[in-house]
């Protein structure tokens, strides 16, 4: 520095704080406390939600016979063929499970709603893939953002370690990936 002292008056501001632990500035607004999970692009989902709905209402006026009663009946036929077929009855019944967990669980990881992965319609090889890899029922972080991660809006989750967040985020990811289609899916 060689004789000259060092002005800070450009480099600080004037004042920081008091040195008190509290926000001096009287327009400083403290933001109110946000939700642990975020959804963006709602109106926008909601829109094309609509939009879908009149797509599938215009397309179901159109089927040949115009008889709901024809088409549900079809359905309900398939529906209980596929109850019947027992290799889709007992698929959880021939899975290499791993030993049960025993460790202690805290009620981060305990307070669910009560749901299960096959609420979320997955496909039956992720169902497979994720009870053979020792889970056994969704954590809170993923009952609350993997239905909204399927519907392909974003979230924003916070959770503490070991709760389950890298699963929230590969489950739906890992559901949307088409095994058909051999490019980079995104």
């Amino acid at each position: 520095m060689q004789g000259r002292a060092m002005n800070n008056k450009g480099r600080y501001p004037s004042v920081l704080g008091r040195g008190r632990g509290a926000n001096t500035n009287p327009s400083f607004q403290s933001r109110p406390e946000q939700s642990q999970y975020a959804q963006r692009n709602l109106v926008q989902n909601h829109h094309h939600f609509q939009q879908q709905q009149h797509h599938h209402h215009h397309l179901r006026n159109q089927l040949p016979g115009g008889n709901d009663s024809t088409v549900a009946d079809e359905v309900e036929k398939t529906v209980q063929s596929e109850a019947v077929d027992s290799s889709s009855q007992d698929w959880k019944a021939r899975l290499k499970m791993p030993p049960s967990n025993t460790r202690y669980k805290t009620e981060d990881v305990t307070a669910t709603k009560g749901n299960e992965f096959e609420d979320y319609f997955l496909k039956r090889e992720l169902l497979m893939g994720i009870y053979e890899k020792g889970f056994e029922r969704p954590s809170p972080i993923q009952e609350e953002s993997i239905p909204i991660a399927l519907t392909g809006s974003d979230i924003l989750s916070r959770a503490k370690n070991g709760t389950g967040k890298t699963a929230a985020f590969c489950i739906p990811a890992l559901e949307k990936i088409d095994q058909d289609n051999n490019v980079i899916q995104g």
